[in-house]
């Protein structure tokens, strides 16, 4: 059924935004589509229209594909309604003309919606409104589901935010972007950091702190330092410190894209005092006689691989690094660190050994599809 006004002119958050799809009436915390497990905060689909590219969007916009996929028919108010099944769409959407023909004369209250849609040539969709509406599909009447209602008469999409409702699963390579989608954060160009127990460095017993000043900067690299600097502080990994104990200079590395890596002099200062860790690392040999019969092979390179590792706060003021700047305490594992190699290598078998057919070395992780595999 198509709701009227009835129900929503009672209720107190009528005129409430959510803030996690943009859609007037309700709080983020009763929003349907994120209950239902769907990404609304970054609607950034890609065009999978035939012959187009792939084109970043804005927060809040959708890719309406319009390539070849899959139909099916939901019946709204007893009346068979097509609907092509769209993975690149975060949402259900119904032309206005579909719209017209579904209500019987009925004139229900649409609500306003905050979202900004767009086709798959990345021309705006015009929105008339949102509505709840009551579905049957499969012979299951399935209530409260939002619909879209958008002017024109193109075809109808429906979205990823039905899929967990309506039961649909989607199989095969059509899968990978509802699960890149699902594990996005896994995916993303910020820092990851691994949530399990925090790495503790050892140090042997009576060892006097070495503090050393910092080194000097050429004037022409500076600013590029500087700014690096600023980037491992917004990440976390950096954090100014007053003092500490320990103190290690800088070594500013030039990388070929112009950027700057900052690694710390450890073996002028804390690798001195460092213990050994006891994990034997493979070597290279080893893992090319286990992947000799793979057939198919890929590889991940985990980006700051170390610095996905946190530490606890008396191994953040042992790798403290002395800058131009000031001091910083290092919050991640940091390169440099003698014992940091075995540590990750260590973490990283640990991780994955229960997955056939991977082989971790440091931070490039190798898939491997044997003929027996």
């Amino acid at each position: 059924m198509l709701h009227g006004a009835n129900a929503r002119s009672q209720c107190s958050h009528r005129e409430t935004i959510c803030s996690a799809c943009g859609v007037k009436g309700h709080l983020q915390g009763n929003c349907r589509p994120v209950n239902a497990g769907a990404e609304h905060t970054k609607a950034t689909d890609k065009n999978r229209h035939q012959g187009g590219k792939s084109k970043p969007q804005p927060i809040n916009q959708i890719l309406i594909s319009r390539s070849r996929k899959k139909s099916t028919t939901i019946y709204i108010n007893q009346k068979p309604c097509k609907f092509e099944v769209d993975l690149g769409s975060d949402y259900t959407i119904v032309s206005s003309k579909t719209f017209d023909q579904l209500r019987q004369g009925v004139k229900p209250l649409l609500y306003e919606c905050g979202l900004e849609l767009r086709d798959f040539q990345h021309n705006g969709v015009l929105i008339r409104g949102v509505l709840d509406v009551d579905i049957e599909y499969n012979k299951r009447l399935i209530k409260d589901l939002p619909l879209i209602i958008v002017n024109g008469s193109q075809s109808n999409v429906l979205g990823c935010n039905w899929f967990d409702a309506l039961g649909i699963s989607v199989q095969g390579v059509l899968a990978i972007k509802h699960i890149l989608g699902k594990f996005e954060h896994l995916f993303s160009k910020e820092l990851g950091k691994f949530r399990g127990e925090l790495v503790s460095l050892q140090v042997k017993n009576n060892i006097q702190p070495i503090r050393l000043p910092a080194r000097r900067i050429p004037i022409a690299i500076r600013s590029l330092v500087e700014t690096e600097l600023d980037r491992l502080c917004a990440q976390g990994i950096f954090e100014p410190v007053e003092y500490s104990d320990w103190a290690t200079p800088i070594v500013p590395v030039l990388k070929s894209d112009g950027t700057i890596r900052i690694c710390g002099d450890c073996k002028s200062t804390v690798n001195k005092a460092m213990l050994p860790h006891n994990f034997q690392i493979p070597s290279k040999s080893s893992l090319i006689s286990s992947i000799e019969r793979g057939k198919i092979f890929a590889k991940f390179d985990l980006a700051q691989a170390y610095q996905q590792l946190a530490v606890d706060e008396h191994s953040a003021m042992l790798q403290t690094v002395v800058t131009h700047k000031g001091a910083f305490k290092v919050n991640r594992l940091q390169f440099g660190i003698s014992s940091a190699p075995g540590i990750f290598q260590n973490f990283i078998d640990v991780l994955l050994r229960n997955i056939p057919c991977v082989l971790p070395y440091f931070d490039d992780v190798v898939v491997v599809i044997h003929i027996t595999c």
